[in-house]
């Protein structure tokens, strides 16, 4: 294998005692199997897709700041199932309390009235 990790950092493929993790193998077989033009023309690939399609964000939402190309890398970000199951439950739970409050909102409104939420917040959005 090619890649070799900052020593002294966490690195999300490889271990401390330098073999690849569980979770990346298959990932890191496919990519030894591949030459390395493959990986060059999907990265290429990619970015002529997202600039072809015109992805791009402003990350202050300022009409004066240009727009930035989105980037995307070939290499995904493979998370351990036993990680990936903590992040889905915080998910669920996120997904469940904005479906709540936004119940609330457009129903019986208790949030407001009870001062969990400030009026002026959520009236003063246009969107509401």
């Amino acid at each position: 294998m090619i890649y070799t990790p900052q020593p002294g950092t966490w690195d999300e493929m490889i271990a401390p005692n330098g073999s690849v993790r569980p979770h990346w193998r298959a990932f890191v077989a496919a990519m030894e199997e591949a030459s390395p033009g493959h990986w060059a023309g999907r990265a290429s690939s990619i970015q002529r897709l997202l600039v072809d399609h015109g992805v791009t964000y402003n990350i202050y939402s300022d009409a004066q700041t240009a727009p930035r190309g989105w980037e995307l890398d070939a290499v995904p970000f493979i998370i351990a199932q036993e990680e990936w199951l903590t992040v889905a439950a915080g998910l669920q739970q996120r997904a469940r309390l904005l479906n709540a409050i936004l119940s609330d909102l457009y129903g019986a409104q208790r949030l407001l009235r009870e001062g969990w939420l400030p009026p002026a917040l959520v009236h003063a959005n246009p969107g509401f």
